[in-house]
């Protein structure tokens, strides 16, 4: 899969979290956007700390 594809999957993903009333951890934004790729490509796709990070900063502005 394409990487501007994993990156929409991963800010729709990021979105839902940020959107919803509970608390994410850095980790639980990770298997979220690691289990919504797999969901979506059939395959395990590994999603770093620093991707994370660079993608709510992306969302923030």
């Amino acid at each position: 899969m394409p990487t501007n594809k994993n990156a929409t999957l991963r800010y729709r993903t990021l979105d839902n979290l940020l959107c919803s009333e509970e608390w994410s951890t850095i980790e639980d934004m990770i298997s979220a956007c690691e289990k919504s790729i797999s969901e979506e490509c059939g395959r395990q796709e590994t999603v770093s700390r620093v991707t994370i990070y660079k993608d709510l900063e992306f969302l923030s502005g």
